[in-house]
C-alpha cells in the first residue's frame, strides 16, 4: 500500500493527496528520530539504574517533598519531588533525583506513586542516598532499573522497526 490518493470512507469521490517524496522523507525522518531518541533515552536510564546499584550509601536530610502536578491537555500528571541533602567526603550537595527511569518520562498518572514517595519522605527526615563514588554529584534515593526505562526502549525500537517496515514495504 502507497501513501496516495484514496477514498475516504463515507466521503464518497473525496481523496486524501499523494504525498510528495520529499514529505515521505520527512514522515520517515521524524519517526526514526522519535525511535532514535527514545530508545537512547530509554538504554541512558537503564544503564544509569543498573550502575545505581552497587552505589555506596551516606546518610542524607530530606529538605521538601511535594507532589508536582502538570496539567497538559486538560490531564494531570504528578511527580514527586524530595529534595535532599547529603555529604561526601566532607563535601555537601544537594539533589533531586528519587530515582532513574522516572514514570513520569512515560506521562502516565502516578498520584498515588506521588503521594506515597513524599509520605515516605517528609522533611527533616533522615534518608538513605546512594552516590556514584567517582561523581558524588549524582545521587538517588531509589537506585535500581525502573519499568519506565524499559517502556521508553520499546517504544523507540517500534518506531524504527515500523520505519522499517514502512521502508521494506517501499511506502517512504
Amino acid at each position: 500500500m502507497k501513501f496516495g490518493p484514496k477514498s475516504v470512507a463515507g466521503q464518497g469521490s473525496r481523496k486524501i493527496p499523494e504525498l510528495k517524496p520529499w514529505q515521505r522523507l520527512f514522515v520517515a525522518m521524524l519517526i526514526i528520530a522519535v525511535g532514535v531518541w527514545a530508545t537512547f533515552t530509554g538504554a541512558t536510564e537503564w544503564v544509569r539504574g543498573v550502575r545505581s546499584e552497587p552505589w555506596p550509601i551516606v546518610q542524607g536530610t530530606v529538605l521538601s517533598s511535594y507532589v508536582e502536578i502538570k496539567t497538559r491537555k486538560g490531564q494531570r500528571f504528578y511527580r514527586p519531588q524530595v529534595v535532599y541533602r547529603y555529604v561526601v567526603r566532607g563535601v555537601a550537595y544537594t539533589s533531586s533525583n528519587y530515582s532513574f527511569g522516572n514514570p513520569t518520562i512515560l506521562e502516565i498518572d502516578f498520584r498515588l506513586h506521588a503521594q506515597a514517595v513524599v509520605k515516605g519522605h517528609p522533611p527533616g527526615q533522615p534518608t538513605a542516598v546512594h552516590y556514584d563514588p567517582e561523581y558524588p554529584e549524582v545521587s538517588v534515593l531509589k537506585p535500581g532499573v525502573h519499568s519506565s526505562s524499559f517502556g521508553m526502549v520499546g517504544v523507540g525500537v517500534s518506531g524504527l522497526v515500523i520505519a522499517f517496515v514502512l521502508w521494506l514495504l517501499r511506502e517512504f
